[in-house]
């Protein structure tokens, strides 16, 4: 492994490889105050859809307040695989809630995105504090 800037690790995929991003969850506060802002999240984006071998790029799609307007802006028509968990941490009951998480699959840069996914069930029917069980989206066809 090296500790590099993730420019220089995206620079040194070849064809043949398979990636796996989890950035930072970007417009959640989760410890990256001023290391990892949009414009950073936009780049990695635009960045990985440009390689030259197949993705996964895990992000948060929706809780039960708002949903994540970045996966639409750069990854519509991308198969995105759903799963939902609940928050059993939190300062208050009221921050305990359920999260929708994505995994973008992708494929290599030249290849055409999957098409429309369905949608997955919206913020308000992700799982409450008695039901821990998680849903997955079915598979796209491609």
């Amino acid at each position: 492994f090296k500790c590099q800037p993730w420019p220089d690790t995206l620079a040194a995929v070849a064809p043949g490889d398979f990636v796996y991003l989890d950035p930072p969850y970007v417009g959640r506060h989760a410890g990256y105050h001023s290391q990892w802002e949009a414009e950073q999240a936009d780049r990695l984006a635009h960045a990985v859809k440009g390689l030259p071998t197949r993705f996964a790029y895990s992000m948060w799609k929706a809780n039960r307040y708002r949903s994540n307007a970045h996966l639409p802006k750069h990854f519509a028509g991308y198969r995105i695989e759903t799963t939902a968990h609940f928050y059993h941490l939190g300062a208050s009951e009221r921050l305990r809630n359920g999260m929708q998480e994505a995994l973008v699959i992708g494929p290599a840069a030249g290849r055409a995105a999957c098409g429309p996914t369905p949608q997955a069930p919206v913020a308000s029917s992700l799982p409450s504090q008695a039901s821990a069980s998680s849903w997955f989206s079915r598979p796209s066809s491609c």
